[in-house]
Protein backbone atom coordinates (compact mmCIF):
# COMPACT_ATOMS: atom_id res chain seq x y z
CA UNK A 1 0.00 0.00 0.00
CA UNK A 2 1.34 3.46 -0.92
CA UNK A 3 2.76 5.59 1.85
CA UNK A 4 0.53 8.42 2.99
CA UNK A 5 -2.79 6.70 2.30
CA UNK A 6 -4.70 4.00 4.13
CA UNK A 7 -7.24 2.50 1.75
CA UNK A 8 -7.43 1.59 -1.90
CA UNK A 9 -6.43 4.33 -4.35
CA UNK A 10 -3.84 5.28 -6.90
CA UNK A 11 -1.43 7.61 -5.12
CA UNK A 12 0.81 10.22 -6.71
CA UNK A 13 3.07 11.73 -4.00
CA UNK A 14 4.39 15.26 -3.79
CA UNK A 15 8.06 15.92 -3.25
CA UNK A 16 9.48 16.25 0.22
CA UNK A 17 6.99 18.55 1.97
CA UNK A 18 8.06 21.05 4.59
CA UNK A 19 5.87 21.94 7.56
CA UNK A 20 4.60 25.14 5.95
CA UNK A 21 3.41 23.33 2.81
CA UNK A 22 6.44 24.22 0.68
CA UNK A 23 8.32 21.44 -1.03
CA UNK A 24 12.07 20.97 -1.11
CA UNK A 25 12.30 22.76 -4.48
CA UNK A 26 10.99 25.95 -2.88
CA UNK A 27 7.52 25.85 -4.47
CA UNK A 28 4.19 24.99 -2.90
CA UNK A 29 3.37 21.28 -2.97
CA UNK A 30 -0.04 21.63 -4.61
CA UNK A 31 1.53 23.64 -7.41
CA UNK A 32 3.13 20.42 -8.63
CA UNK A 33 -0.32 19.17 -9.69
CA UNK A 34 -2.68 22.12 -9.90
CA UNK A 35 -2.46 25.41 -11.81
CA UNK A 36 -1.01 28.45 -10.07
CA UNK A 37 -2.88 31.73 -10.44
CA UNK A 38 -1.42 34.33 -12.76
CA UNK A 39 -3.90 36.95 -11.57
CA UNK A 40 -2.84 37.45 -7.95
CA UNK A 41 -0.26 36.61 -5.33
CA UNK A 42 -1.27 36.44 -1.69
CA UNK A 43 0.28 36.71 1.75
CA UNK A 44 -1.50 36.00 5.03
CA UNK A 45 0.03 37.34 8.24
CA UNK A 46 3.16 38.15 6.25
CA UNK A 47 3.70 34.63 4.86
CA UNK A 48 3.14 33.69 1.20
CA UNK A 49 0.09 31.54 0.46
CA UNK A 50 -0.21 29.54 -2.75
CA UNK A 51 -3.21 30.53 -4.93
CA UNK A 52 -4.75 28.05 -7.34
CA UNK A 53 -6.32 29.03 -10.64
CA UNK A 54 -9.26 26.73 -11.42
CA UNK A 55 -10.93 26.97 -14.82
CA UNK A 56 -13.76 25.05 -16.46
CA UNK A 57 -14.06 25.70 -20.23
CA UNK A 58 -17.56 25.99 -21.63
CA UNK A 59 -18.40 23.14 -24.04
CA UNK A 60 -18.80 24.11 -27.68
CA UNK A 61 -20.22 22.45 -30.78
CA UNK A 62 -19.85 20.37 -32.87
CA UNK A 63 -18.97 17.68 -30.34
CA UNK A 64 -21.08 18.55 -27.31
CA UNK A 65 -22.96 15.82 -25.48
CA UNK A 66 -26.65 16.22 -24.62
CA UNK A 67 -25.67 17.03 -21.04
CA UNK A 68 -23.28 19.72 -22.20
CA UNK A 69 -25.95 21.22 -24.46
CA UNK A 70 -28.28 21.30 -21.46
CA UNK A 71 -25.69 23.24 -19.46
CA UNK A 72 -25.03 25.77 -22.21
CA UNK A 73 -28.74 26.21 -22.95
CA UNK A 74 -29.58 26.88 -19.30
CA UNK A 75 -26.72 29.08 -18.18
CA UNK A 76 -24.61 29.93 -21.23
CA UNK A 77 -25.25 33.66 -20.86
CA UNK A 78 -23.67 33.60 -17.41
CA UNK A 79 -20.61 31.44 -17.93
CA UNK A 80 -19.20 32.84 -21.19
CA UNK A 81 -16.22 30.98 -22.63
CA UNK A 82 -15.21 29.55 -19.26
CA UNK A 83 -15.81 29.68 -15.53
CA UNK A 84 -12.77 30.71 -13.52
CA UNK A 85 -11.90 31.23 -9.87
CA UNK A 86 -8.73 31.73 -7.87
CA UNK A 87 -8.66 29.76 -4.62
CA UNK A 88 -6.50 30.18 -1.53
CA UNK A 89 -6.79 27.81 1.44
CA UNK A 90 -4.78 28.68 4.53
CA UNK A 91 -4.53 27.50 8.12
CA UNK A 92 -4.57 30.34 10.65
CA UNK A 93 -4.83 30.97 14.37
CA UNK A 94 -5.72 34.02 16.41
CA UNK A 95 -8.63 36.46 16.54
CA UNK A 96 -7.99 37.86 13.06
CA UNK A 97 -5.73 37.50 10.05
CA UNK A 98 -4.10 40.05 7.76
CA UNK A 99 -4.41 39.68 4.02
CA UNK A 100 -2.07 41.21 1.45
CA UNK A 101 -3.14 40.81 -2.19
CA UNK A 102 -0.99 41.83 -5.11
CA UNK A 103 -2.90 41.64 -8.42
CA UNK A 104 -1.23 41.31 -11.81
CA UNK A 105 -2.11 44.93 -12.67
CA UNK A 106 -2.76 48.04 -10.54
CA UNK A 107 -6.16 48.04 -8.88
CA UNK A 108 -8.91 49.89 -10.70
CA UNK A 109 -11.77 48.47 -8.64
CA UNK A 110 -12.18 46.09 -5.74
CA UNK A 111 -15.12 44.61 -3.82
CA UNK A 112 -14.57 42.45 -0.75
CA UNK A 113 -17.51 40.20 0.09
CA UNK A 114 -19.39 39.61 2.28
CA UNK A 115 -20.07 43.31 2.50
CA UNK A 116 -21.24 43.02 6.11
CA UNK A 117 -17.55 42.89 7.12
CA UNK A 118 -17.21 46.51 5.99
CA UNK A 119 -13.86 45.88 4.32
CA UNK A 120 -13.36 48.68 1.78
CA UNK A 121 -9.63 48.95 1.14
CA UNK A 122 -8.20 52.04 -0.52
CA UNK A 123 -7.76 50.56 -3.95
CA UNK A 124 -7.70 52.90 -6.95
CA UNK A 125 -4.27 52.79 -8.57
CA UNK A 126 -2.53 50.81 -5.84
CA UNK A 127 -0.45 47.70 -6.54
CA UNK A 128 -1.21 45.92 -3.27
CA UNK A 129 -4.28 45.60 -1.03
CA UNK A 130 -3.82 44.97 2.69
CA UNK A 131 -6.56 44.56 5.27
CA UNK A 132 -7.50 42.59 8.38
CA UNK A 133 -10.23 39.96 8.52
CA UNK A 134 -11.95 38.45 11.58
CA UNK A 135 -10.87 34.88 12.26
CA UNK A 136 -12.75 32.24 10.32
CA UNK A 137 -14.33 34.64 7.83
CA UNK A 138 -14.22 33.46 4.24
CA UNK A 139 -13.80 36.07 1.50
CA UNK A 140 -14.98 36.50 -2.09
CA UNK A 141 -12.75 39.24 -3.52
CA UNK A 142 -13.38 40.86 -6.89
CA UNK A 143 -10.42 42.82 -8.31
CA UNK A 144 -10.55 44.52 -11.70
CA UNK A 145 -11.93 42.05 -14.26
CA UNK A 146 -9.98 39.11 -12.85
CA UNK A 147 -11.67 35.90 -11.77
CA UNK A 148 -12.77 36.22 -8.13
CA UNK A 149 -10.31 35.33 -5.39
CA UNK A 150 -11.80 32.96 -2.82
CA UNK A 151 -9.94 32.98 0.49
CA UNK A 152 -10.77 30.05 2.74
CA UNK A 153 -9.13 30.18 6.19
CA UNK A 154 -9.27 27.18 8.46
CA UNK A 155 -8.09 26.24 11.94
CA UNK A 156 -4.94 24.18 12.20
CA UNK A 157 -6.24 21.70 14.74
CA UNK A 158 -8.97 19.77 12.89
CA UNK A 159 -8.59 16.05 13.57
CA UNK A 160 -5.42 14.44 14.87
CA UNK A 161 -3.68 14.13 11.51
CA UNK A 162 -2.45 10.64 12.47
CA UNK A 163 -2.91 7.84 9.97
CA UNK A 164 -3.64 5.26 12.62
CA UNK A 165 -6.68 7.22 13.84
CA UNK A 166 -8.61 6.86 10.57
CA UNK A 167 -9.96 4.09 8.41
CA UNK A 168 -8.91 6.03 5.30
CA UNK A 169 -6.11 8.59 5.43
CA UNK A 170 -5.23 10.71 2.40
CA UNK A 171 -1.96 12.51 2.97
CA UNK A 172 -0.22 15.15 0.89
CA UNK A 173 -0.43 14.22 -2.79
CA UNK A 174 -2.93 13.32 -5.47
CA UNK A 175 -5.20 10.30 -4.97
CA UNK A 176 -7.26 8.67 -7.72
CA UNK A 177 -9.96 7.05 -5.60
CA UNK A 178 -13.02 6.58 -7.81
CA UNK A 179 -16.01 5.76 -5.61
CA UNK A 180 -15.16 5.05 -1.97
CA UNK A 181 -18.04 3.20 -0.26
CA UNK A 182 -17.99 3.84 3.47
CA UNK A 183 -19.40 1.52 6.13
CA UNK A 184 -20.67 2.12 9.66
CA UNK A 185 -18.09 3.47 12.06
CA UNK A 186 -15.53 4.34 9.38
CA UNK A 187 -13.57 7.60 9.29
CA UNK A 188 -11.77 9.57 6.59
CA UNK A 189 -9.08 12.24 6.84
CA UNK A 190 -8.06 14.41 3.86
CA UNK A 191 -4.92 16.44 4.48
CA UNK A 192 -4.96 20.09 3.41
CA UNK A 193 -2.20 19.26 0.89
CA UNK A 194 -4.21 16.37 -0.60
CA UNK A 195 -6.33 16.22 -3.74
CA UNK A 196 -8.75 13.28 -3.88
CA UNK A 197 -10.32 12.62 -7.28
CA UNK A 198 -13.47 10.65 -6.59
CA UNK A 199 -16.57 10.37 -4.42
CA UNK A 200 -17.41 9.34 -0.85
CA UNK A 201 -20.72 7.47 -0.55
CA UNK A 202 -22.55 5.35 2.01
CA UNK A 203 -25.82 3.45 2.23
CA UNK A 204 -27.69 2.13 5.28
CA UNK A 205 -24.75 3.03 7.53
CA UNK A 206 -24.16 5.10 10.65
CA UNK A 207 -21.52 6.92 12.64
CA UNK A 208 -19.36 8.06 9.70
CA UNK A 209 -16.83 10.90 10.10
CA UNK A 210 -15.03 12.76 7.28
CA UNK A 211 -12.52 15.47 8.23
CA UNK A 212 -9.80 17.56 6.66
CA UNK A 213 -9.18 20.68 4.60
CA UNK A 214 -8.10 18.96 1.41
CA UNK A 215 -9.90 18.79 -1.94
CA UNK A 216 -12.53 16.26 -3.07
CA UNK A 217 -12.88 16.68 -6.83
CA UNK A 218 -15.23 14.93 -9.27
CA UNK A 219 -14.18 16.80 -12.41
CA UNK A 220 -12.59 13.62 -13.80
CA UNK A 221 -15.81 11.61 -13.38
CA UNK A 222 -19.08 11.48 -15.28
CA UNK A 223 -21.23 12.59 -12.35
CA UNK A 224 -20.86 15.29 -9.74
CA UNK A 225 -22.21 13.51 -6.67
CA UNK A 226 -19.13 13.96 -4.50
CA UNK A 227 -20.82 13.15 -1.16
CA UNK A 228 -23.93 10.96 -1.04
CA UNK A 229 -25.44 9.34 2.03
CA UNK A 230 -28.58 7.23 1.57
CA UNK A 231 -30.59 5.77 4.47
CA UNK A 232 -27.78 6.77 6.84
CA UNK A 233 -27.61 8.06 10.40
CA UNK A 234 -25.13 10.15 12.37
CA UNK A 235 -22.92 11.58 9.60
CA UNK A 236 -20.39 14.39 10.16
CA UNK A 237 -18.45 15.99 7.29
CA UNK A 238 -16.13 18.92 8.00
CA UNK A 239 -13.63 21.06 6.15
CA UNK A 240 -13.47 19.70 2.61
CA UNK A 241 -13.31 21.74 -0.56
CA UNK A 242 -15.75 19.91 -2.82
CA UNK A 243 -15.88 20.73 -6.51
CA UNK A 244 -17.37 19.46 -9.75
CA UNK A 245 -17.88 20.35 -13.40
CA UNK A 246 -20.02 17.28 -14.14
CA UNK A 247 -23.76 16.72 -13.98
CA UNK A 248 -25.55 16.16 -10.69
CA UNK A 249 -26.15 17.38 -7.17
CA UNK A 250 -22.91 17.55 -5.21
CA UNK A 251 -23.55 16.87 -1.50
CA UNK A 252 -26.66 14.80 -0.86
CA UNK A 253 -28.03 13.35 2.38
CA UNK A 254 -30.99 11.29 1.18
CA UNK A 255 -33.49 9.61 3.53
CA UNK A 256 -30.97 10.15 6.32
CA UNK A 257 -30.96 11.55 9.85
CA UNK A 258 -28.56 13.42 12.12
CA UNK A 259 -26.28 14.82 9.42
CA UNK A 260 -23.81 17.70 9.87
CA UNK A 261 -22.01 19.52 7.05
CA UNK A 262 -19.61 21.99 8.67
CA UNK A 263 -17.21 24.47 7.08
CA UNK A 264 -17.44 22.93 3.60
CA UNK A 265 -16.39 24.91 0.53
CA UNK A 266 -18.58 23.68 -2.33
CA UNK A 267 -17.83 24.83 -5.89
CA UNK A 268 -20.12 23.70 -8.72
CA UNK A 269 -19.47 24.48 -12.39
CA UNK A 270 -21.58 21.86 -14.18
CA UNK A 271 -25.16 20.97 -15.09
CA UNK A 272 -27.53 20.74 -12.11
CA UNK A 273 -24.63 21.23 -9.70
CA UNK A 274 -26.79 21.97 -6.67
CA UNK A 275 -24.31 22.52 -3.86
CA UNK A 276 -26.12 20.73 -1.03
CA UNK A 277 -29.46 18.96 -1.53
CA UNK A 278 -31.24 17.72 1.57
CA UNK A 279 -33.61 15.06 0.30
CA UNK A 280 -36.23 13.45 2.56
CA UNK A 281 -33.82 13.84 5.50
CA UNK A 282 -34.37 15.19 9.01
CA UNK A 283 -32.25 16.64 11.80
CA UNK A 284 -29.69 18.13 9.41
CA UNK A 285 -27.31 21.02 10.12
CA UNK A 286 -25.41 22.99 7.48
CA UNK A 287 -23.02 25.29 9.31
CA UNK A 288 -20.39 27.85 8.22
CA UNK A 289 -20.26 26.63 4.62
CA UNK A 290 -19.39 28.51 1.42
CA UNK A 291 -21.23 27.48 -1.74
CA UNK A 292 -20.79 28.76 -5.29
CA UNK A 293 -23.02 26.88 -7.70
CA UNK A 294 -24.45 26.73 -11.22
CA UNK A 295 -27.73 25.53 -9.73
CA UNK A 296 -29.29 26.08 -6.31
CA UNK A 297 -26.70 26.48 -3.58
CA UNK A 298 -28.84 24.72 -0.96
CA UNK A 299 -32.13 22.99 -1.78
CA UNK A 300 -34.60 21.00 0.30
CA UNK A 301 -36.61 18.34 -1.53
CA UNK A 302 -38.59 15.22 -0.74
CA UNK A 303 -39.26 11.95 -2.46
CA UNK A 304 -42.60 10.27 -1.74
CA UNK A 305 -41.92 8.64 1.63
CA UNK A 306 -45.17 9.41 3.51
CA UNK A 307 -42.96 10.86 6.21
CA UNK A 308 -42.37 14.38 7.53
CA UNK A 309 -39.04 16.00 6.68
CA UNK A 310 -38.18 18.26 9.62
CA UNK A 311 -35.64 20.02 11.80
CA UNK A 312 -33.25 21.52 9.25
CA UNK A 313 -30.80 24.25 10.32
CA UNK A 314 -28.77 26.33 7.87
CA UNK A 315 -26.59 28.84 9.68
CA UNK A 316 -23.52 31.00 9.17
CA UNK A 317 -23.29 30.20 5.44
CA UNK A 318 -22.20 32.31 2.47
CA UNK A 319 -23.71 31.55 -0.92
CA UNK A 320 -23.09 32.77 -4.47
CA UNK A 321 -25.83 31.52 -6.79
CA UNK A 322 -23.78 31.93 -9.94
CA UNK A 323 -26.40 30.84 -12.49
CA UNK A 324 -29.88 29.30 -12.39
CA UNK A 325 -29.56 29.44 -8.64
CA UNK A 326 -31.20 30.46 -5.38
CA UNK A 327 -29.05 30.76 -2.32
CA UNK A 328 -31.53 28.63 -0.35
CA UNK A 329 -34.72 27.14 -1.71
CA UNK A 330 -37.25 24.91 -0.04
CA UNK A 331 -38.42 23.18 -3.20
CA UNK A 332 -39.20 22.56 -5.84
CA UNK A 333 -40.05 18.86 -5.43
CA UNK A 334 -42.15 18.73 -2.25
CA UNK A 335 -43.94 15.40 -2.25
CA UNK A 336 -44.17 15.06 1.57
CA UNK A 337 -44.62 17.51 4.46
CA UNK A 338 -41.65 19.77 5.25
CA UNK A 339 -41.57 21.67 8.54
CA UNK A 340 -39.43 23.38 11.16
CA UNK A 341 -36.77 24.85 8.87
CA UNK A 342 -34.43 27.58 10.18
CA UNK A 343 -32.14 29.63 7.90
CA UNK A 344 -30.16 32.09 10.02
CA UNK A 345 -27.17 34.44 9.86
CA UNK A 346 -26.35 33.93 6.18
CA UNK A 347 -24.86 36.10 3.43
CA UNK A 348 -26.31 35.62 -0.04
CA UNK A 349 -23.96 37.21 -2.54
CA UNK A 350 -26.02 36.39 -5.64
CA UNK A 351 -29.23 34.76 -6.83
CA UNK A 352 -29.37 34.54 -10.62
CA UNK A 353 -31.16 33.01 -13.54
CA UNK A 354 -34.59 32.10 -14.84
CA UNK A 355 -36.66 29.11 -13.77
CA UNK A 356 -39.91 27.34 -14.61
CA UNK A 357 -41.54 29.17 -11.68
CA UNK A 358 -40.56 32.72 -12.60
CA UNK A 359 -36.89 33.31 -11.88
CA UNK A 360 -34.45 32.63 -9.07
CA UNK A 361 -34.46 34.88 -5.98
CA UNK A 362 -31.84 34.79 -3.20
CA UNK A 363 -34.13 32.50 -1.19
CA UNK A 364 -37.56 31.01 -1.66
CA UNK A 365 -40.19 28.40 -0.95
CA UNK A 366 -41.61 26.70 -4.05
CA UNK A 367 -44.11 24.04 -3.05
CA UNK A 368 -44.42 21.88 -6.16
CA UNK A 369 -46.26 18.85 -4.83
CA UNK A 370 -48.59 18.04 -1.96
CA UNK A 371 -46.31 19.24 0.86
CA UNK A 372 -47.31 21.19 2.85
CA UNK A 373 -44.42 23.44 3.93
CA UNK A 374 -44.82 25.09 7.34
CA UNK A 375 -43.00 26.59 10.32
CA UNK A 376 -40.12 28.22 8.43
CA UNK A 377 -37.81 30.97 9.72
CA UNK A 378 -35.49 33.14 7.62
CA UNK A 379 -33.57 35.35 10.07
CA UNK A 380 -30.51 37.63 10.02
CA UNK A 381 -29.84 37.34 6.30
CA UNK A 382 -27.95 39.84 4.13
CA UNK A 383 -28.71 39.85 0.39
CA UNK A 384 -26.15 41.65 -1.79
CA UNK A 385 -26.80 43.35 -5.11
CA UNK A 386 -26.37 40.48 -7.59
CA UNK A 387 -30.07 39.63 -7.97
CA UNK A 388 -31.55 39.19 -11.46
CA UNK A 389 -35.30 38.76 -11.18
CA UNK A 390 -36.88 38.49 -7.72
CA UNK A 391 -36.10 39.49 -4.15
CA UNK A 392 -38.15 36.70 -2.60
CA UNK A 393 -40.65 34.05 -3.66
CA UNK A 394 -43.31 32.06 -1.80
CA UNK A 395 -45.44 30.10 -4.26
CA UNK A 396 -47.62 27.04 -4.42
CA UNK A 397 -47.53 25.60 -7.95
CA UNK A 398 -50.07 23.43 -9.72
CA UNK A 399 -47.93 20.41 -8.85
CA UNK A 400 -46.86 19.87 -12.45
CA UNK A 401 -43.47 21.63 -12.70
CA UNK A 402 -41.24 18.80 -11.44
CA UNK A 403 -43.73 16.29 -10.04
CA UNK A 404 -47.21 15.13 -10.99
CA UNK A 405 -49.13 15.57 -7.76
CA UNK A 406 -51.96 17.75 -6.43
CA UNK A 407 -50.89 21.22 -5.23
CA UNK A 408 -49.89 21.73 -1.61
CA UNK A 409 -49.75 24.75 0.71
CA UNK A 410 -47.39 27.02 2.67
CA UNK A 411 -48.12 28.05 6.26
CA UNK A 412 -46.32 30.05 8.98
CA UNK A 413 -43.26 31.68 7.43
CA UNK A 414 -41.28 34.35 9.31
CA UNK A 415 -38.81 36.64 7.56
CA UNK A 416 -36.99 38.49 10.35
CA UNK A 417 -34.13 40.99 10.18
CA UNK A 418 -33.47 40.30 6.50
CA UNK A 419 -31.82 43.06 4.47
CA UNK A 420 -31.94 43.33 0.68
CA UNK A 421 -29.40 45.71 -0.85
CA UNK A 422 -31.51 46.27 -3.98
CA UNK A 423 -34.99 47.76 -3.93
CA UNK A 424 -35.98 47.15 -7.57
CA UNK A 425 -36.71 43.42 -7.61
CA UNK A 426 -40.26 42.24 -6.81
CA UNK A 427 -41.50 39.95 -4.06
CA UNK A 428 -43.91 37.21 -5.17
CA UNK A 429 -46.41 35.51 -2.84
CA UNK A 430 -48.81 33.28 -4.76
CA UNK A 431 -51.12 30.51 -3.67
CA UNK A 432 -52.61 28.12 -6.22
CA UNK A 433 -56.32 27.94 -5.36
CA UNK A 434 -58.73 28.21 -2.43
CA UNK A 435 -57.46 24.94 -0.95
CA UNK A 436 -53.78 25.48 -1.71
CA UNK A 437 -52.86 28.78 -0.14
CA UNK A 438 -49.94 30.74 1.29
CA UNK A 439 -50.92 31.83 4.80
CA UNK A 440 -49.43 33.46 7.91
CA UNK A 441 -46.39 35.23 6.45
CA UNK A 442 -44.61 37.72 8.72
CA UNK A 443 -41.95 40.28 7.69
CA UNK A 444 -40.29 41.57 10.87
CA UNK A 445 -37.71 44.40 11.01
CA UNK A 446 -36.55 43.94 7.44
CA UNK A 447 -35.06 46.54 5.11
CA UNK A 448 -34.89 46.92 1.35
CA UNK A 449 -32.49 49.31 -0.31
CA UNK A 450 -31.52 50.54 3.17
CA UNK A 451 -35.10 51.56 4.06
CA UNK A 452 -37.54 49.87 6.43
CA UNK A 453 -39.93 47.37 4.90
CA UNK A 454 -43.17 48.44 6.58
CA UNK A 455 -45.81 47.38 4.06
CA UNK A 456 -46.35 45.85 0.64
CA UNK A 457 -46.22 49.40 -0.75
CA UNK A 458 -42.55 49.77 0.16
CA UNK A 459 -41.51 47.47 -2.67
CA UNK A 460 -42.91 45.65 -5.67
CA UNK A 461 -45.01 43.00 -3.97
CA UNK A 462 -47.00 40.69 -6.22
CA UNK A 463 -49.61 38.92 -4.08
CA UNK A 464 -52.52 36.93 -5.45
CA UNK A 465 -55.91 36.19 -3.90
CA UNK A 466 -54.98 32.74 -2.62
CA UNK A 467 -53.06 34.17 0.35
CA UNK A 468 -53.96 35.25 3.87
CA UNK A 469 -52.50 36.88 6.99
CA UNK A 470 -49.48 38.68 5.53
CA UNK A 471 -48.03 41.24 7.95
CA UNK A 472 -45.18 43.73 8.18
CA UNK A 473 -43.67 44.73 11.53
CA UNK A 474 -41.01 47.39 12.09
CA UNK A 475 -40.03 48.91 15.43
CA UNK A 476 -43.00 47.27 17.08
CA UNK A 477 -45.60 48.62 14.65
CA UNK A 478 -47.49 46.11 12.52
CA UNK A 479 -49.39 46.58 9.29
CA UNK A 480 -51.39 43.82 7.70
CA UNK A 481 -51.82 43.32 4.00
CA UNK A 482 -55.45 43.72 3.08
CA UNK A 483 -56.72 40.34 1.96
CA UNK A 484 -58.55 39.82 -1.30
CA UNK A 485 -62.28 39.17 -1.59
Amino acid sequence: MAAGCVGASTFLPFGSLLANGEDSAGGFGLANWLETSKHVTLAVNGSPVWVEHFEVPTPREPNMTDRERNLVHRIGEYIGDSQQVNIARVGISGASYEVSIRPSAPVAKCIVRPKRLGITPQSAGVSELTFKVPAGEKLYVEINDNPPLLIFPHPRDIGSGKKEDYTYYYGAGVHQVGELVLKSGETVFVDEQAVVYGRFVASDSENIRIFGYGILDTTKDEVGRALRFTDCRDIHVEGLTVRSSKIGWMCVPEKSENVVFKDLRVLGFGTNNDGIDIVSSSHVTIQDCFIRSTDDCIALKTWKQDKVMQDITITGCMMYGFASSDGVTIGCEIRDPVEHINVTNCDILAGKGSSTSGGHPPFSIVCDGTGPVKHVLFEDIRVEENVDFLSFKLIVTNGKHYVNLPPGAIHDVTIRNVHWERDDRPFVIFGQDANSRVEDVKFEDCTIGGKPLTSARDSGFLINKYTANISFTHNGKTKRFRSFG
